[in-house]
Formats: C-alpha cells, structure tokens, sequence
C-alpha cells in the first residue's frame, strides 16, 4: 500500500479555503476531500491528516466566529469516552453499503482516541426491526455484511443482473471495505482482503466476472481492483 503524506498540503489548502467560502461551503470540501481522498487510487491520507480534517470540521460546526469555547468544551466532554454509538434504522443501508458508517462513526473515533489516549468501542444500535433490537459492534455488523454481500455467490449473481449499476454496487462495496480498514485499523482481516481477491478477480465461483465487468462496467473493476 502507498501512502500520501498530505498534512502541509491540508493547511495550505484549509487556510485558503477559509477566506473564499461560507461555513457550508467549507464543511462540504472538507468531509468531499477526506471521502475521496481514502477513496483514490490505491493510497489514502496520513491518519494524522485524517485527523486533522474531523477536528476542523468539528470546529466549523459549533465555533461562533472566533471563539473557541465551544470547540473546547466539546473536546473536553469527550473525555473517559468509551464507547461510540450509531443508530442503525434504515434496513436499506448497511456498513459495505453505506460510506457515512465508517466515515462518521472511524472519524468520530479517531478524535476521542487522539484526545482522550484510548481507542474507543464504535458500536451500532441497531433498531431496523423493532421486533429484534440490539446492540453490536460495527465490526461484528461488518463481518456479517462481507457473508452477506461481497462474499456471497447469490448476491454476486443478483448484482450480475443489474449490469452496469450491479457492477458499481460491488466497487462501492470494495471501496467502503478500504474505507473501514483505514479507520478501525482491524475491522478488515488479511483473509477478508483475500477472499474478496479470490472471488471478484480470481473468480473462484467461475461465474465470467471478468468478461462481464468488461462488457457492462471496466471502470468498475479498475477501482476495484485499485
């Protein structure tokens, strides 16, 4: 894996950034630069950088002005966190489908680890089924979801079916699964990364995903296999 150190970059950026646009404006480039920058072609930002976006975005939203009091009353509130809590209601989404899990939730976590000295539990509330609610560990819920779509040979043959959007689908999978593994370090084991190889470029289920990546969607197995 190649790493980009950007952190002067991110400054520079941000301080220019700061003098042209509104506090939407800025909000919106700054989680635009972090997505996208663990996203691109097989690198992704330093986690300090990382960092350092979650705590200027935190700073944007509740600072007035120049004060900082807010900024600093947040942080200390985060103090002796142990455990970070999302809800999880929409039956629709799920953590290799849906980008804001890893990205609000491992941002959220990497501010209390770098305030507080402690990585925190990230936990998901899970209500999509009021008959079955519960708690479970975002990495538990994860390893659930890789059995139940990327690893899965019939949800492999449902997105087939779908063409070009069913071939985007599994490189948005595969993207959220880099996403995770830069911010829980662990989330994602060396045998997962393998299996996903195995599966969607090997093609160990001879299901021709090749040729069919190639004739619905090459852009699609290019980020994948990025």
């Amino acid at each position: 894996m190649k790493y980009i150190f950007l952190t002067q970059t991110f400054k520079k950026r941000l301080s220019k950034l700061k003098k042209h646009f509104t506090k939407k404006d800025l909000l919106y480039d700054l989680k635009d630069f972090m997505i996208n920058g663990l996203r691109k072609d097989g690198t992704y930002l330093k986690k300090q950088t990382i960092l350092e976006i979650e705590i200027e975005t935190v700073k944007l939203r509740i600072c007035i002005q120049s004060s900082h009091g807010r900024y600093l009353a947040y942080k200390a509130a985060l103090q002796g966190t142990e455990v970070v809590l999302r809800t999880w209601s929409d039956r629709t989404l799920s953590p290799l489908s849906n980008k804001y899990m890893w990205y609000r939730g491992g941002s959220l976590c990497l501010a209390v680890a770098e305030w507080t000295g402690r990585q925190p539990d990230f936990v998901l509330n899970d209500v999509r089924d009021p008959a079955r609610t519960g708690l479970i560990s975002a990495e538990k819920a994860l390893t659930r979801d890789f059995r139940v779509r990327l690893l899965n040979s019939t949800w492999a043959r449902g997105m087939m079916t779908e063409g070009y959007a069913g071939a985007d689908q599994v490189a948005k999978a595969v993207s959220n699964v880099m996403g995770w593994s830069i911010m829980r370090p662990g989330s994602v084991s060396p045998r997962q990364f393998e299996a996903i190889v195995d599966s969607w470029v090997r093609d160990e289920w001879h299901l021709g995903v090749r040729d069919w990546f190639e004739g619905q969607n090459p852009h699609a197995f290019q980020e994948l296999t990025e």
